[in-house]
Parts: C-alpha cells; structure tokens; sequence
C-alpha cells in the first residue's frame, strides 16, 4: 500500500471543489483533529468515522491507560493548587468513561462465551440425536 501525502489530497480537492489549499486544509485539519479528541477522551468502545472505517479500543491499551491516569491522579493528591486539582478532576471524569468502556469489553466475552458455549451445546445434542438415529 502506497500512502498518498497530505498536500497532493489538499490539491486535487482544492482543484475538485474550487476551494483555496488553504481553506481545505484548514477543514481537514480540523476534521482530524476532532477525530483525535474523540479517541482520547474514549467514551465507547467503537468509533465509526465515515468513509475510514471501524476503531476499536483493544482490552490491554485500555489497561495500560487506566494505570497511568490512575498514577497521574495518585500523585496529585498531596498537592493543594488549582493546577493539580484541574488534573484530578479531569483524571476522574476520564477513569469513569475508562471503566465504562471496560464493562462494555467484558460484558462482550461473557456474551462471546456464551454464544460459544450454546452453539457446542447444540451441536453436542445434534450429535446424540444423530447417533441414537443410525
């Protein structure tokens, strides 16, 4: 797969829509951007951006994620200033949506095991029907 650089897409759009490079980039900048700010606050598990695909938290990021803000809220708690306290606050607000975002993980594999465990069921009993046929 060969990457297509930023600039030639700013120019065949520009060319496309008859818009300033300028004005396209600034658009696309800040399409991304928002982009990026919906990754990092991670309030679902699946983000769904048109025209580029499916993004999908993995279980042991989300882990590594939860250890450093817990750290990060841990070290600001002997320290009284607005700053710290700015930091804890949103530290908070972000390890909430973190374990939601785990629950909604772990209630996925419950219901894959599940599934998993009715279909071998199922085909266990087809096997014993079969055999008490023949």
């Amino acid at each position: 797969m060969n990457p297509i650089k930023p600039s030639k897409i700013i120019k065949e759009i520009s060319k496309e829509l008859g818009i300033e490079e300028n004005d396209v980039d600034i658009i696309i900048t800040h399409y991304y951007k928002s982009i990026q700010k919906l990754m990092k606050e991670v309030t679902e598990r699946r983000i769904l951006v048109y025209n580029l695909g499916t993004f999908i938290v993995h279980p042991k990021r989300l882990e590594k994620k939860i250890d450093h803000v817990e750290k990060m809220i841990e070290k600001t708690y002997d320290k009284t200033d607005m700053r710290s306290f700015g930091i804890r606050a949103n530290g908070q607000r972000l390890l909430e949506n973190l374990y939601k975002v785990r629950n909604q993980i772990n209630k996925e594999k419950e219901n894959k095991l599940l599934i998993r465990k009715k279909r071998k069921d199922e085909f266990n009993s087809y096997l014993e029907r079969k055999g008490e046929n023949s």
